[in-house]
This record gives structure tokens, sequence and C-alpha cells, in this order.
């Protein structure tokens, strides 16, 4: 981890192809299949579902396997929100925790997910370059340019895609971020100054926890 000497806030944050071989076993005697049945399959168990499954519900698909969403009642949200590539991933620091699932190696909790909060930058205006950056005490080439950026936020059902509701935030704290991770000592990175996490909050509560 690489930490800037500034006093600054909290950041916000080729392909070889295995053949598979089917093996049939056969029982002692005749091997002859006479009855005409059919071979055992194994079922097909479905892959557990994880926060990455939920960032094309913020394009409009659907995750089938996501709880349905009834407007009764409180809810389970998983809110993605872009890093520092601009990619949408699992943010799991924001939210209240008992909004969220956990996630359990013993079972598949984000099936209990049934609305999914998207924090989508809208528009991005790089303002500075952030330097000073330090890998322990040894001082780094490593820059962070700062974007003040805005937000189209929208919250939606998982199974659906069905947009619930809808606003822009923008950034709230534009200042330069403390702790970054760099791959090496002359990396630049970017930065997209996140909204604030009470306006996030309060906007999603009357559909996750009205």
């Amino acid at each position: 981890m690489v930490e800037m000497i500034a006093n600054v806030r909290r950041a916000w944050r080729g392909l070889a192809l295995i053949p598979v071989a089917m093996v049939t076993v056969a029982g002692c005697g005749d091997n002859t299949r006479g009855d005409g049945a059919a071979p055992a399959t194994t079922p097909v168990v479905p892959m557990t579902l994880t926060g990455s499954d939920f960032k094309g519900v913020c394009q409009g698909a659907t995750v089938s396997r996501a709880a349905p969403y009834s407007a009764a009642g409180s809810h389970k949200v998983v809110m993605l929100s872009p890093d520092n590539k601009a990619n949408l991933v699992e943010d799991t620091s924001t939210l209240p925790a008992d909004w969220m699932v956990q996630s359990d190696s013993a079972g598949d909790a984000y099936t209990r997910i049934d609305t999914v909060a998207c924090v989508q930058i809208a528009t991005a205006d790089e303002i500075r370059t952030c330097d000073g950056y330090k890998d322990g005490d040894k001082p780094t080439k490593n820059t962070v340019k700062l974007n003040s950026t805005t937000y189209n936020v929208s919250v939606r059902e998982a199974t659906t895609g069905k947009v619930l509701g809808a606003t822009t935030l923008a950034s709230a704290d534009e200042s330069c971020p403390m702790f970054v991770f760099f791959d090496n000592d002359a990396q630049v990175q970017n930065y997209y100054a996140p909204p604030s996490s009470d306006e996030l909050i309060a906007f999603l509560k009357p559909f996750v926890q009205p």
C-alpha cells in the first residue's frame, strides 16, 4: 500500500484445450444393453452467485436466480460502483451492513438479493494531479489524476433489470486520495471523486428499507 505525504481527507474509497473423457463402467456379465435404458447423468449444480454477477443488471440485464422483488417489506441490495478504471465493482463499505448479504461458503447468500444499486459515471473532469506518494519511507513517482465526477444512480429489480428509481449525484469530496494501490513506483492512476455516502443512502432507503 502506498501512502500520501500530504494531510488529506479520507478516500472513497495459446489457450490449451483439454479433452474430457466420459468413462462408462460396465457391470459383471454381459455388457450388451438390452433394456434401452439411458445412461445415468449427474445433475448440473449452478455456480454460487457473487456480487459481480449483478453487473449486467445496471444495463437492464436479468439475474434469474436472484430473489423476486416485491414492494412490501425490506430488501437486500448489492451496490456496484466504479473503480479507478471506471469498471463496476461491488461496493461493500458504503451501505449499512444489514442492507446487504454476507457471503457464505456453505450457502448461496446472493440469491437473497432482490435489488441492485448502480452508481455509474455520467461525466468526469480532471481537476488536478496528486503526487507525493511513498512506498513506506521511499518516495515514488506515482501520481493520481483526480476527477470531479457526476454519477447516474439507479436502483433496479435484480430479476428483471427494471428501474425503480434514479437520480444524479455529484462528487462530495474532491481532495486527493490518501491511500492508493499502485503496481509499481511510476504508475499513473485515475481517481473518481465519490458522491456523498449520506446522499446515496438517503436516495436508496425508500426502495431498500422503507
